[in-house]
């Protein structure tokens, strides 16, 4: 069993559940444990990414959970529903394996500072994990890091996918240059990006593709730096946004 509340970081959850939407993912899979919660998405396909939001439990308003747990459930419904979040509520969002549904309420206060419910709802489960899920996980030891404050990166993904979708990064350990097509943007330290990692004179290539741009972008929105990852391991390519008190927001590119 799982019980946490939000608030004030509703406007950050529904930008984010707002991404994986319009990417056309339909299905959804809340992983809760006593230290982590995390909403992950994905489906087959060549170049689409698997997509995490990593919430930060230490930053709800309340939080509680008994037993690891992943529920599975429609992210169309959960999104609708966020749009009901009026300023000053508190969304608590409640389930268990054992449980048919996710409980989803809206609590307010009274002018007497009792907390009541304004609303309520259920969105049925379509299946359940006992334990952790397989989520993508960003290990400690990468290639290479890049940082880019967000609105100079919206700049350059409205650029970029002007000329095509497939985006090489060429990364040295002074500048980032990205191209597509005939197309090269180059970013240099320290005043137009930050890089860290394993670079030399040699360039390390990440490639990733811009199919959902949009998604991507809108992503960015509420974030102040995005960051670029090429790992040693696991998935090659990262895109990392950060969502303030909620956590962060993470594009997988297999």
């Amino acid at each position: 069993m799982f019980t946490f509340t939000l608030n004030p970081t509703t406007a950050f959850l529904r930008q984010a559940v707002g991404s994986f939407v319009q990417m056309g993912f339909r299905e959804g899979v809340i992983c809760v444990a006593p230290d982590d919660v995390t909403l992950v998405a994905r489906m087959p396909g060549v170049g689409v990414p698997v997509l995490a939001l990593r919430m930060k439990p230490w930053m709800f308003s309340s939080f509680s959970c008994a037993k690891s747990v992943c529920l599975a459930f429609d992210l169309t419904l959960f999104y609708q529903n966020l749009f009901k979040v009026l300023k000053g509520d508190l969304l608590q969002l409640s389930g268990s394996a054992s449980a048919y549904c996710i409980h989803f309420d809206l609590l307010n206060y009274s002018e007497k500072l009792e907390t009541r419910q304004v609303f309520a709802t259920q969105f049925p489960m379509l299946s359940t994990y006992i334990g952790r899920m397989n989520v993508p996980q960003l290990r400690n030891h990468y290639q290479v890091a890049v940082g880019i404050p967000a609105e100079d990166f919206r700049l350059l993904i409205m650029k970029l996918r002007q000329f095509g979708v497939l985006v090489y990064a060429s990364i040295t350990a002074t500048a980032v240059e990205f191209t597509v097509g005939n197309e090269v943007v180059i970013f240099k330290k320290p005043n137009q990006c930050t890089i860290m990692g394993a670079v030399g004179e040699d360039p390390v290539v990440l490639v990733f593709n811009l199919i959902h741009s949009g998604a991507i972008l809108n992503a960015s929105i509420l974030s102040n730096k995005v960051l670029l990852f090429g790992q040693t391991r696991g998935s090659s390519v990262v895109l990392k946004f950060f969502f303030g008190r909620l956590g962060s927001f993470e594009y997988y590119f297999r």
